[in-house]
């Protein structure tokens, strides 16, 4: 508290106050007194609260107060409200001092919230009162010039932060004519020295030509260059439609009608087994493992020793089955019954559900290609439209073009990988299918 007393009796000693209080006589003031000091430095932040609270009403001087330090978002302590009013309205020292030093601490700002809060408080219109046409069209006028002012006001503080002043700004003004005026008389100069001269007009009229010469000169070049650039671009178009066509003749190279009609027919039993046969098989996949994943659900929680548990026995389970199909192998080849045969129908059948999986896998695998070959065409769709867009061709130079001619390159290497493999699974479906 002394602290606080020491910062008060300080800061009204200083201008504007000019207060001669010390830590005595700041102490023993009377609570009317220590509320006109209040009173005063409400007064320095906002003017309309220079009054004397002498004449004033105390109920009229406490709305006041508190209205002012609702503007200016003082936080009272923790103690309640009617605590605080009445502490207020009576003078008390654990209440008045601590405004009093809350206010002194900051006045600046607390003078801009002053002056924000007489166009940013919003009146309090009763909601029936909105109800009237008039009032609600006037208050929506007056909600919108509130909201003008905050754009104009935050327009100003961002002028007044930007470091440009009035005195710097006709500073640079008063250079600048100075510097015109030693331009104009320089010019006034050199057109008496030149006019006092024979032949002047000629003079002046080679001169003239001359300049008009230059210009349409760098004209001509600026035109030259975008003509070579021009040139140059097309000469870059041109090498890869060259290109483009020696690749799609190479590509022709041994196609003939039956091999098309071969390349179409795998397709059609590619998509036919597609639709019939694995489509219809992962659906069931699905829908078994969902009905799994339910009855998992519904089971109560597991703990890692269940879990380590049901791993071993499925090891035990795995080991005793292939031990099992190797005996079983092996007496199919000793014994050559009929018994016998049953057997190797058998070991038929599990090389029949090899050979499906093996089909499944690979059609799997070419729908995987036929989906990145779906996404590049897509991007080289979408690049070629943004090259379009973008003055129709790229002009590619130095390090960028040899950057370009090695990701080709790459790309062109990846396609051909990728186009083997593609032929070489559909020719190894084309067998499972048969």
């Amino acid at each position: 508290m002394s602290d606080e007393i020491k910062f008060i009796v300080r800061e009204l000693g200083k201008p504007p106050y000019s207060r001669s209080y010390n830590l005595i006589t700041f102490d023993s003031l009377e609570p009317e007194q220590l509320l006109q000091v209040l009173n005063d430095v409400f007064a320095e932040i906002e003017p309309k609260n220079n009054v004397d609270i002498r004449e004033e009403e105390p109920e009229a001087m406490a709305v006041r107060m508190l209205g002012m330090l609702r503007v200016l978002q003082y936080r009272p302590p923790d103690n309640t409200m009617n605590e605080f009013r009445s502490g207020l309205v009576a003078g008390q020292k654990y209440v008045v001092q601590p405004i009093i030093a809350w206010l002194l601490q900051s006045p600046n700002e607390l003078k801009k919230r002053a002056f924000l809060a007489k166009f940013l408080v919003k009146l309090d219109v009763p909601q029936e009162f909105l109800g009237d046409v008039d009032i609600s069209d006037t208050y929506t006028k007056y909600e919108e010039l509130v909201e003008q002012f905050k754009e104009v006001h935050r327009e100003h503080e961002s002028l007044l932060n930007s470091g440009y002043s009035t005195a710097e700004l006709r500073n640079d003004m008063s250079a600048m004519e100075e510097e015109r005026d030693l331009l104009t008389q320089r010019i006034a100069k050199s057109r008496q020295r030149v006019q006092a001269n024979a032949g002047y007009e000629g003079a002046l009229e080679s001169a003239t030509n001359l300049r008009t010469q230059k210009e349409k000169q760098k004209e001509i070049a600026s035109q030259r260059a975008t003509m070579i650039e021009m040139n140059e671009t097309s000469r870059q178009r041109l090498k890869r439609l060259e290109n483009l066509i020696k690749e799609m003749r190479k590509a022709s190279i041994g196609t003939t009608p039956d091999g098309i009609i071969r390349r179409l027919e795998e397709d059609v039993n590619v998509n036919n087994y597609m639709v019939t046969e694995k489509l219809p098989n992962d659906l069931k996949s699905l829908e078994a493992q969902v009905t799994n994943l339910g009855r998992i659900v519904q089971m109560p929680a597991m703990g890692q020793d269940d879990i380590d548990a049901l791993n071993a026995k499925i090891q035990s389970c795995t080991s005793e089955i292939n031990v099992m199909n190797e005996l079983r192998l092996k007496e199919v080849e000793d014994d050559d019954n009929s018994e016998s045969k049953m057997g190797k129908l058998s070991f038929f059948r599990q090389n029949a559900a090899m050979i499906t999986r093996r089909k499944q896998q690979t059609a799997e695998r070419l729908n995987e290609l036929k989906g990145e070959l779906q996404t590049a065409s897509e991007e080289l769709k979408e690049k070629q439209d943004q090259l379009r867009q973008f003055s129709g061709e790229e002009v590619l130079r130095g390090d960028e073009f040899k950057r370009y001619i090695n990701t080709l390159r790459t790309k062109s290497s990846i396609y051909k990988m990728k186009r083997a493999e593609l032929s070489d699974l559909r020719a190894e479906f084309g067998i499972l299918s048969r």
